[in-house]
């Protein structure tokens, strides 16, 4: 495989198949995309970073960067794996780790420009930017990240005369004393949602108000003049039925989140968005899809590192016993990839 040409494709929107052709990402089922020779690339921790949204973003990151630079994924079974009907393939073998800390995701979105892509490597981070390499793909990200309630989604909105704006408001754990003092944690005051809130409504005859929060008492009564409609029951899971309710909407505004913010990854291109900024002080119109350094909106990015250089820095892996070596022998050759 001629790897520049491999990601010149997957640049211009397309994937390779098991058959060997490139196919439009906009129409090519999940597994007719063909597994990758040239090496491994790992998530060991997945799951560990974060909740639902957090490990779906990092899911998503992984397979991107198999597909456009011809690695095979390898990954542990994750929480919101069952959400989306994921099958991960357990990790078996050792590599090299590179780590990126908390919010350090815009500086990571350095090894999708290197010269050389790195194979046969283990990531550890969150991975919530989103690199331009992804634009044309965006119809293979929603089928990636396909939960089973889509159609009953479908439904409620269809049940909805007329617009809707929502808004996701983030409050549990923002509390957490772990957080004290980390700009990207600090409350979006509620005051904001409002001001967004009434502005959209008036502006937006008809229109109704859907409120995803995970502090309900605390943050419905501030918008019960506006008459918000009730929590979507249409799945058994409360947090899929925020999500998809979130990315069915009109117009969405969210806060410091990688839940409000992968709502709007989801939705349609034609979805009006809206993300806190502290910059400014008020909800300020953003794009998910495409705004890249979203954390920036919430504290300072940390200054970006090279990641050949901060990989040469790390703690050499520690090698396997024949044991473990003997059984990633087996395991690849009994899945062809020996």
């Amino acid at each position: 495989m001629d790897l520049r040409a491999h990601i010149a494709e997957f640049d211009r929107g397309r994937v390779r198949t098991r058959d060997g052709r490139y196919v439009e990402s906009e129409v090519v089922a999940l597994d007719a995309i063909a597994p990758g020779t040239r090496g491994v690339v790992t998530m060991r921790n997945l799951g560990q970073n974060g909740r639902m949204a957090n490990q779906l973003l990092q899911w998503t990151f992984l397979n991107f960067y198999a597909w456009r630079h011809g690695l095979r994924l390898e990954a542990p079974d994750f929480p919101a794996a069952v959400l989306i009907g994921a099958e991960p393939d357990p990790v078996a073998t050792y590599l090299h780790t590179l780590r990126y800390a908390p919010f350090e995701d815009e500086a990571a979105l350095a090894l999708w420009d290197l010269p050389e892509p790195l194979a046969d490597i283990d990531f550890d981070g969150y991975f919530q930017e989103v690199p331009a390499c992804w634009m044309r793909h965006r119809a293979l990200f929603r089928r990636l990240l396909r939960f089973r309630d889509e159609a009953a989604a479908d439904r409620w909105r269809t049940s909805i005369a007329g617009p809707v704006i929502a808004i996701h408001v983030r409050r549990g754990d923002l509390a957490d004393p772990v957080h004290a003092g980390t700009p990207q944690f600090a409350m979006v005051p509620l005051d904001w949602y409002v001001a967004w809130v009434e502005a959209a409504l008036t502006g937006t005859p008809g229109a109704r108000l859907y409120i995803a929060t995970d502090s309900p008492e605390a943050v419905r009564p501030a918008f019960a003049r506006f008459d918000p409609l009730p929590p979507a029951d249409f799945a058994a899971d409360a947090r899929i039925g925020d999500l998809l309710a979130l990315a069915r909407a009109d117009a969405l505004a969210f806060g410091n989140s990688s839940f409000g913010r992968i709502a709007g990854m989801l939705a349609d291109e034609a979805q009006h968005q809206a993300a806190a900024d502290f910059r400014v002080g008020a909800l300020t119109p953003c794009a998910a899809w495409t705004e890249q350094g979203f954390w920036r909106r919430f504290g300072p990015a940390p200054a970006p590192v090279d990641p050949v250089a901060r990989l040469a820095a790390a703690p050499a892996p520690k090698a396997p016993n024949w044991r473990k070596r003997l059984k990633i022998a087996l395991r690849r050759a009994l899945s062809g990839n020996a």
